[in-house]
């Protein structure tokens, strides 16, 4: 809870309390005052949330009780029965006021442990060769927005940017798909992420190598600000691909948005129907990530791309290790990773994170990947087609690295642990503790990427519970694997 949060919770609990304790004096009579002195600061400095609401009528009750207990004489008054019981229900209110933003409070990203400061910058490209299939407009060109996080100098005084841009739309737009009312998430538009926008580049000189990042199926290019933010404080430019009519919503510069298209991934669809659109889904996701690679080169040499921009992000210019490209993603991204990866030779190394193998083709699946790999999969989520068709490209991907993370359900490697104390009740997450998740697996990129793409020889962190796997198609699946 936020400073004057916890101070809103003090002044009612003790006027309905030092009553009951018959230490009833004038000055008692001020603490309403001194709590609607805290309303006004904490609405003027922290802004209002619907979890305070509760707390914003007993300080107003206790102002109006106040009020009216001026107009008796101190000495004259008794502490009756009624009085008694009046007193501890309101204190009863208070402690249950107290809940909602306790067990909802403003999420907190972990802060980065390398030894840079982050910067970020929101980009949106514009692919002139590519025409849109999932808007329903003739002739649309391809348009999908980046995030960039990049080792950055400090820059003293600036507040730290929110976690979350154009919260006004993508807030309720992610509780409904949450399955919660629309203002659920209000109080995520306070949360502040470790990263200052458009920071100044380190001027160490150093050339950083590259991370590109798919979000999920309904996902946000911001689903993972505590992995995107600790990459890039260890040394790493880190771009995360936002594509539109796949993420749960994408909000452009100009305020217009694309919506999720649920017929570009019928997921309830048997898969005759499912394979083929999930393939052409991935298939364009492949083309963004090739056009984000292709922009990116073009800014290292401190040119525009295509068109794409209306000038080349100088900031950039020599800075990124081309040589040295890792591609990583989550669920439909993490198949995205591998089918990138599996055809375009300047994916130097793979992260997928519990990827989702359906969208991968034939092609990618019968001949491997051939850079170094690492796959988290959580413990709750993979079904067993999922498990079958991953062990159909370990079987050519002998050199990749695969852990279960126990306890983990799939949402445990985006940011929505750090919701609430309760997020695995809610249904954000698995068992396992969501900070030891998130910590286990930044840990665990950090490790993976350093290894491949700047050559240190350091093992993998060992966690208890990691679990290491050798994928194995359950048996109860084989006949359909094989009638494929």
């Amino acid at each position: 809870m936020r400073p004057f949060e916890i101070v809103l919770i003090i002044p009612p609990a003790l006027y309905f309390v030092l009553p009951l304790l018959r230490r009833r004096s004038r000055w008692l009579e001020a603490l309403p005052a001194v709590g609607l002195l805290a309303l006004l600061c904490h609405l003027l400095l922290e802004g209002p949330r619907w979890q305070m609401d509760p707390l914003y009528a007993l300080n107003g009750l206790a102002a109006l009780l106040a009020v009216v207990a001026l107009r008796r004489p101190l000495a004259g008054r008794r502490i009756g029965l009624w009085a008694v019981v009046g007193n501890l229900g309101a204190l009863l209110l208070t402690a249950l006021a107290a809940l909602p933003p306790v067990l909802l409070p403003i999420p907190v990203i972990p802060a980065p442990t390398g030894a840079y400061p982050v910067g970020t910058f929101a980009r949106m490209l514009v692919d002139d060769s590519r025409q849109e299939i999932y808007s329903g407009v003739a002739g649309q060109p391809r348009a999908l927005m980046i995030q960039v996080w990049y080792p950055a100098q400090a820059v003293a005084g600036q507040p730290p940017a929110r976690w979350l841009e154009d919260f006004s739309v993508v807030g309720p737009s992610l509780s409904t798909w949450l399955d919660f009312p629309s203002f659920f998430l209000d109080h995520v538009q306070y949360s502040r992420s470790h990263s200052l926008t458009d920071a100044p580049l380190a001027q160490d000189g150093a050339v950083y190598p590259v991370v590109l990042f798919s979000h999920g199926w309904n996902g946000i290019r911001q689903q993972s600000t505590f992995l995107m933010e600790e990459l890039a404080s260890h040394g790493y430019v880190v771009v995360s691909i936002e594509h539109p009519y796949a993420a749960r919503v994408v909000v452009f510069p100009d305020g217009s948005r694309a919506d999720n298209n649920p017929r570009a991934l019928p997921t309830t669809a048997s898969p005759e129907v499912l394979d083929p659109a999930a393939r052409l889904l991935v298939a364009q996701w492949v083309q963004d990530t090739a056009f984000v690679l292709n922009t990116l080169t073009a800014w290292n040499a401190g040119q525009a791309a295509g068109g794409t921009v209306a000038e080349a992000d100088n900031r950039l210019r020599g800075r990124l290790d081309l040589a040295h490209v890792g591609v990583s993603g989550h669920s439909t991204g993490g198949g995205a990773a591998i089918e990138f990866c599996g055809r375009d030779p300047r994916c130097q190394a793979v992260l997928g994170l519990d990827s989702y193998m359906t969208p991968v083709s034939d092609v990618v699946l019968e001949n491997g990947i051939k850079q170094p790999a690492l796959f988290l999969f959580s413990e709750l989520w993979p079904t067993a087609r999922n498990k079958a068709l991953f062990a159909r490209l370990w079987q050519q991907t002998p050199q990749a690295q695969v852990f279960t993370l126990l306890g983990a359900a799939h949402l445990d490697f985006s940011d929505l642990p750090l919701f609430s104390p309760i997020s695995a009740e809610i249904g954000l997450k698995g068992p396992l503790d969501g900070p030891l998740a998130l910590s286990i697996i930044r840990s665990e990129a950090v490790a993976f990427f350093d290894q491949t793409l700047r050559g240190k020889p350091a093992a993998l962190p060992v966690y208890p519970a990691l679990r290491q796997e050798i994928p194995q198609a359950p048996e109860s699946f084989l006949p359909e694997l094989i009638d494929e």
